[in-house]
């Protein structure tokens, strides 16, 4: 297991500025492997689940799975969200009181006959759409953060992030919703997209307000991420919410 980090006040001086930063890896890659295994089981459970509904359904299981709230249904994840390291790096970005809004796998296979792209978007959209977000939490910097954790390599190739350094400063996207997959397109000026590519065991700690996509994945890797998002305590009513400090102490 690699040292616990510290998130330098440079790397807060860049997420400021730029609404994101990347980190060394923070766990070896025994660790990595077994969490790797753990979301290609959860993956392959979900395929099947989807298989007697409808045929998109079932076809964005496969190719462009997002399955959520792994907290509650393995423990692994739950052991990986409330390790010290994350939980430190969450004590410094944000203070005492923090929860772990949500927790989801996004797990891209080469691209099938439909490309598995995901739309130019700001995470903290889609939280804002929902009543239970509390929207002055999420509109902070200083009181939430998304993490981006690459359990496979993430190139341009297999279907990496790209982000627009400092487009967290200028509020939401105008948006329009996609038919078929429903997700919520935003218009950008992509001339500066940064593409960020990450080794097994790095983070991307990145702003809910940071425009980013995907392209598809055109190799023959499967790019594996797990994606979560701490926040203030309160960010969010709900009973899917995962404590995780209290006035600094671990719960």
């Amino acid at each position: 297991m690699a040292p616990t980090p510290q998130c330098t006040d440079a790397d807060l001086r860049q997420y400021r500025e730029q609404g994101f930063f990347i980190t060394n890896p923070l766990f070896d890659d025994a660790y990595v492997t077994v969490l790797r295994q753990e979301m290609h089981r959860i993956w392959a459970d979900h395929i099947e689940a989807t298989r007697s509904g409808s045929k998109v359904a079932h076809r964005l299981a496969r190719e462009r799975a997002f399955i959520p709230d792994l907290h509650l249904i393995s423990p692994a994840c739950v052991s990986f969200l409330q390790h010290p390291i994350l939980r430190n790096l969450a004590l410094k970005m944000i203070g005492p009181n923090v929860d772990v809004g949500y927790n989801q796998t996004v797990i891209k296979p080469r691209t099938g006959a439909e490309p598995n792209s995901f739309a130019w978007h700001q995470d903290t959209y889609y939280a804002c759409q929902n009543l239970e977000w509390d929207k002055t939490i999420m509109m902070d910097d200083s009181r939430t953060f998304q993490g981006w954790f690459a359990l496979t390599r993430t190139t341009a190739a297999n279907g990496t992030l790209r982000v627009i350094p400092g487009g967290h400063r200028h509020g939401f996207l105008d948006y329009e919703q996609l038919p078929v997959t429903h997700e919520w397109s935003g218009a950008v000026d992509d001339s500066g997209a940064f593409t960020v590519k990450l080794d097994p065991g790095q983070l991307l700690v990145f702003s809910g307000l940071l425009p980013h996509c995907s392209a598809a994945n055109v190799t023959d890797d499967v790019r594996t991420v797990y994606q979560f998002c701490y926040a203030e305590a309160g960010a969010r009513t709900s009973d899917t919410i995962l404590p995780l400090l209290r006035d600094g102490v671990p719960l």
